[in-house]
């Protein structure tokens, strides 16, 4: 159900914005639920998750930004006009959120995580909502991420982002008031939990601020 909530919410977004949506699926049943609301989508094991996941990047190179996120991530409108604002710059090859939200399904909670604040990871961009440009997938020959990282797959690609120097721009959702979540079933790789630097939120006073036109849809979500 997570992954329709996924394809019918972008298929909305794509309305009001010029992009296109690419989606590795391991499941026939998404494959069809991707067409149906109008994505593109690859059919490839989940195991290595660095090829599923290079699998989709490499399919949408020839665009100028490509924003990547699971099929448990939602950006609210504000966020995506704040990437597009970017994006017309010109200016980065690599732009990367440092803050997240998120909605456990089971609990109907809410949590706002506030980044990495460790001496040795401070900093550090979030694993969701990465954006690198034409120029930086050409540079990694269109594998952000590479092999031998299937566990640690950020850490792949930081790798790559470090050797190559890329200019980026860094930058905290709650500071431009914007909002971005990834919403927790009982099949993510990574369980809710509260975790270090992270602040609990009312789960349905947090989608009624930030996607009011979508509290049901998410609320109303279940865990399995």
């Amino acid at each position: 159900k997570l992954f329709g909530t996924f394809c019918e919410y972008y298929m909305e977004l794509k309305k009001k914005f010029d992009f296109e949506v690419y989606v590795s699926v391991s499941e026939d049943q998404n494959r069809i639920t991707a067409s149906k609301y109008g994505h593109q989508s690859v059919t490839i094991p989940n195991s290595p998750l660095y090829q599923k996941v290079n699998a989709s990047a490499s399919m949408a190179k020839d665009y100028e930004y490509i924003i990547f996120i699971g099929s448990d991530d939602f950006l609210s409108e504000a966020t995506l006009e704040y990437y597009v604002s970017l994006f017309k710059q010109r200016k980065y090859e690599y732009i990367y959120p440092l803050d997240w939200y998120f909605f456990d399904t089971k609990t109907k909670r809410g949590l706002y995580w506030a980044g990495y604040d460790r001496d040795f990871n401070r900093g550090n961009a979030c694993g969701a909502g990465r954006a690198l440009s034409k120029n930086a997938m050409r540079r990694m020959n269109n594998r952000p991420w590479i092999v031998g990282f299937d566990r640690v797959l950020d850490s792949g690609m930081d790798k790559q982002i470090r050797r190559l120097r890329l200019k980026g721009h860094a930058f905290k959702l709650k500071e431009q008031n914007l909002f971005a979540m990834d919403v927790k079933t009982a099949n993510n790789m990574t369980p809710f939990s509260f975790w270090e630097n992270s602040f609990p939120r009312d789960g349905r006073a947090m989608l009624k601020e930030f996607l009011p036109n979508h509290v049901n849809k998410f609320y109303n979500l279940t865990p399995h």
